[in-house]
């Protein structure tokens, strides 16, 4: 006998149907709720959380540049009493005031806090711009894997770091943020080398990007780049701590610390003696360099003159430094380097002058230095700086150049000297700081 193949399905369906609703059923029996309801009740618990560590939370935040420390306090009312998710947060880079912005949570595949509103704290390493269209490897949406009263444990949704905040007992986000970037400001161990159970051993830093390297060597003496270990790490109190543990020379350790006298690196429960590399003569913290100066330079004319300036942190995360008051119209920007301790100057665009772009460049010979710099910023010893050629650079340029940069006829940009702003050549001297 046939079976009518419209029957057939019919049945299957309303058999399918029962299967359904009886597993489903079994499921809510089994589980006491749906998985919606499970994740808004997980919400409501983080909200909790996050609200009721009333001194806020001090936040290790990981990049792919480097660790940083945060300070966030959440705030569930507004002046008026009113329900609100708003936050307060200063960071390290950032501490002289707290900045306010809003927070989200919300799910996608879990419980998600999300900084949605802009905050220029938050948001610095996760917001890309003309210089960085990548960002700085930087997360404002989290997926929240663990919250308790005593750490909530967090992870990028962008990039996967692991990011973990623990409540403030003692201060506030403010407090606490100041404290860390004395911290890294006082940090200056470029390298150390010795031995780590048994093994000979060379731990480098690079404090630009927060990353450690940790290296062996081979037979021959060399160091082993081709094993080295590459984390990043932040600083704390007495050293630096990593995002997870580092295996390394047959020990596993998640941080590094120096002893009180600066001299060694020490890591706790593994047999090391790590003696820390003096840093080169004359080295100057970044945080040291701001205040006011008397700037001596001498024209091209070769008359010597002087003139009050002052040099102020135009970039903190970058590590940039402006000296102004050399003109009415336009400041000078150095960079920072943590491996020296040094300004150096870079070819760069100043301002404009009747729609005119202008750049400061170094000039040898009558050559244009646009892809180097060509004058070291160092200290003299006595609280100043002096400028010095950097024997680095191919050019050895020795003095300070405005030039107009213009498209001509043909369609191609040119420099040509320019006389408007004075001085317009100039060879820079001394920077003698002003007590």
């Amino acid at each position: 006998m046939k079976t009518n193949l419209r029957t057939t399905l019919g049945i299957a369906a309303a058999i399918f149907s029962l299967t359904f609703v009886s597993c489903q059923n079994e499921s809510l029996d089994y589980f006491g709720q749906t998985a919606s309801s499970r994740i808004q009740e997980s919400l409501e618990s983080a909200r909790k959380v996050l609200l009721e560590a009333e001194n806020g939370w001090a936040m290790e935040y990981f990049t792919a540049s480097g660790g940083y420390n945060y300070a966030i306090r959440f705030i569930g009312t507004d002046t008026q009493g009113n329900p609100i998710d708003s936050l307060v947060a200063a960071s390290e880079l950032s501490y002289r005031e707290p900045v306010g912005s809003y927070f989200r949570l919300t799910t996608d595949d879990g419980p998600i806090l999300s900084f949605d509103t802009y905050n220029e704290v938050l948001h610095y390493f996760a917001t890309p711009d003309s210089d960085n269209y990548q960002a700085y490897g930087g997360d404002f949406e989290f997926i929240i894997l663990s919250a308790t009263e005593d750490e909530v444990v967090l992870k990028g949704k962008r990039t996967g770091y692991i990011s973990r905040m623990t409540p403030i007992r003692s201060g506030d986000i403010l407090s606490v943020s100041q404290e860390a970037g004395l911290n890294s400001d006082k940090f200056v161990v470029l390298s150390a080398s010795g031995f780590v159970n048994g093994e000979r051993a060379l731990v480098e830093f690079d404090l630009a990007m927060r990353n450690i390297i940790i290296s062996g060597y081979q037979d021959d003496g060399q160091v082993d780049k081709a094993n080295q270990i590459i984390e990043p790490f932040i600083i704390t109190g007495d050293g630096v701590k990593f995002v997870d543990e580092i295996e390394a020379f047959g020990a596993r350790f998640n941080s590094i610390t120096v002893n009180q006298a600066r001299t060694k690196l020490l890591i706790s429960g593994v047999e090391s003696s790590l003696n820390i590399d003096p840093v080169p003569s004359g080295y100057t913290l970044f945080k040291d360099f701001p205040g006011n100066y008397i700037f001596t330079y001498q024209t091209g004319e070769g008359k010597t003159v002087s003139r009050n300036v002052t040099l102020s942190i135009s970039d903190q995360m970058n590590k940039y430094i402006m000296l102004s008051g050399f003109s009415n119209d336009y400041g000078i920007e150095f960079s920072y380097s943590y491996t020296d301790g040094c300004l150096h100057f870079y070819p760069q665009y100043v301002g404009e002058l009747s729609s005119t772009d202008l750049v400061a460049v170094f000039t040898s010979d009558g050559n244009v230095v646009s892809n180097a710099a060509g004058i070291d910023l160092i200290s003299d010893g006595n609280g100043g700086y002096r400028f010095k050629d950097n024997p680095n650079d191919r050019f050895y340029a020795s003095y300070m150049v405005l030039f107009r940069d213009y498209e001509a006829e043909d369609g191609m940009w040119y420099y040509d000297q320019f006389f408007g702003w004075s001085p317009s050549l100039f060879i820079p001297k001394t920077l003698t700081r002003v007590r």
